[in-house]
């Protein structure tokens, strides 16, 4: 048996390139249409301008991206890294359960997780592609997954169920859409009504899973 350490790995937007190829069309249902096909996909760098910036009549170059979304944030204008944010949680939503989740076949991304069990990964990704993965696998939970400590609330249904610890972490160096800080809350009320805010010097964090749905079921939105 070797003792070597389990790799380490980091990974770029190209991770989940080949996602939308290996689940193929998706069936849906609307009741406007009724069933339909679409296909979904990760967005790379170079589809960015058209998903944040559709609206252009100039088209967005692919390097002024970066600074363009940044420009858009300072003042005040959230609809480009909304759009993106779209475009992260219908794939994680559609494609991630299909490969990783209870995949019918086995495809290379069940098989890299499955490959490297006490593996943990840093990523340049805003998805939870990667967490999803080893949350199904019983490798990660999101209150000490993240490298950092994080609220959650495991909801009602899970009251005599034990969260168990991360074997695996997930780092986003760029940050994740299923995370959100906070610098104060608000205690229990007192015997007048009355809740008094409590400030913090750091920020603390918070896990918020319901823009996917129930991918990590049975966790809710911690409400801080």
């Amino acid at each position: 048996m070797s003792n070597r350490p389990s790799p380490f790995f980091i990974l770029g937007a190209g991770f989940g390139v080949d996602a939308g190829k290996i689940v193929g069309p998706i069936n849906a249902e609307s009741i406007y249409i009724g069933k339909y096909q679409f296909n979904c996909t990760y967005p790379l760098v170079r589809d960015l301008p058209r998903i944040c910036f559709p609206d252009e009549t100039q088209v967005v170059q692919v390097a002024e991206v970066e600074n363009r979304l940044g420009d858009a944030i300072e003042n005040g204008n959230n609809d480009p890294i909304e759009r993106l944010c779209n475009e992260l949680t219908k794939a994680d939503y559609y494609l991630a359960p299909a490969l990783v989740g209870r995949p019918m076949l086995q495809n290379p991304y069940s098989q890299f997780f499955a490959d490297f069990q006490s593996s943990s990964f840093a990523t340049y990704n805003y998805d939870s592609f990667v967490e999803f993965a080893l949350f199904k696998a019983g490798r990660w939970s999101p209150h000490d997954g993240y490298g950092v400590e994080v609220a959650v609330d495991s909801g009602i249904t899970t009251a005599t169920a034990k969260v168990k610890d991360s074997s695996s972490l997930v780092l986003h160096l760029h940050g994740t859409y299923l995370v959100y800080s906070y610098k104060f809350t608000f205690g229990v009320p007192d015997r007048n009504g009355v809740q008094w805010m409590k400030r913090f010097d750091n920020s603390r964090f918070a896990f918020d899973p319901l823009s996917l749905g129930y991918l990590f079921s049975p966790f809710e939105r911690f409400m801080a």
